[in-house]
Parts: C-alpha cells; structure tokens; sequence
C-alpha cells in the first residue's frame, strides 16, 4: 500500500489536488529525513549492539494540522484542503522512542522537519522541470525554488 503523508501532500499540490485529511488533523505522527534513516542504518551496520532493533524516527509529534501549516510556509500559499470523516484505524498519537538507537548506535536525526520539507518539496519540483514543468500549475510553478 501507499505510505507517506508528506509526500501525500506534496504530490497532491504539486498536480493541483486538494490534500485529504481525515478527521480533525490531531492526529500526531513522528517525521524525520530519509537522509537521516540512511545514517542510522549505516551506523546499525557497522556498530556493535547489544540491541537488535531500533526505532528510527525524530522522537518528537507533529499534527498533520501543523504540518499542514509547515506546507504551506514552504509553498507560500494557502492549500486546498478536503475535509473527510475520521477513520476507526487511524492511532491517534505515534512518537518513537529513539533513545537506544542514540546511546549505542550514537545516532540522532540531524534534518528538522521544516529543513526536510524543503528539501522533499524542492526535490519533487526539479523531478517536474526536468521532465516537464507543463505538469505543474502555474501558481505552483511560480513559488518553486529549484536548487
């Protein structure tokens, strides 16, 4: 299945879609780069543990509420959100512990959120203007910052 609210939500904005959310938007998830899960695998894979799993997040909570907010400072525009009803399944709260993985794999994310939805937004931009910048609108288009 599809996982990934934030990439979700860009996609959404970048075709011209309004983001669904479900329920209130206090629902809380843990965030973090992928460049960040990189690093602590590499350090799982070359540290010796006592430990065989770690939980890998950013260990602080984020409504989609407030990421909705981040997003929309990122893409300096009011987004079109749809309101949909709650869903049963969604867990109201998930925040990762990572302590272990900080004390005895000496990891600890780097990349804030804001930091990481910049760079998630401009990465999935330049995927566009290189294939095509007709796909994306042009209110869009004009607040795209392409490093």
């Amino acid at each position: 299945g599809k996982q990934g609210v934030v990439a979700a939500f860009l996609g959404h904005i970048i075709q011209g879609l309004p983001i669904e959310l479900w329920g209130t938007g206090e629902v809380i998830r843990d965030f973090f780069h992928v460049s960040d899960l990189v690093a602590a695998c590499l350090s799982a894979a070359t540290t010796a543990t006592t430990s065989d799993v770690f939980n890998i997040g950013s260990g602080r909570g984020f409504s989609l509420t407030q990421l909705i907010t981040m997003i929309e400072k990122q893409v300096q525009k009011p987004l079109k959100i749809e309101h949909l009803p709650a869903r049963s399944f969604d867990v109201p709260e998930i925040v990762l512990d990572t302590r272990r993985a900080q004390v005895e794999l000496d990891w600890s994310p780097k990349i804030s959120l804001e930091d990481g939805l910049a760079d998630t937004w401009n990465w999935m931009c330049s995927l566009l203007h290189s294939n095509s910048s007709s796909n994306i609108p042009d209110d869009i288009k004009d607040g795209v910052n392409v490093s």
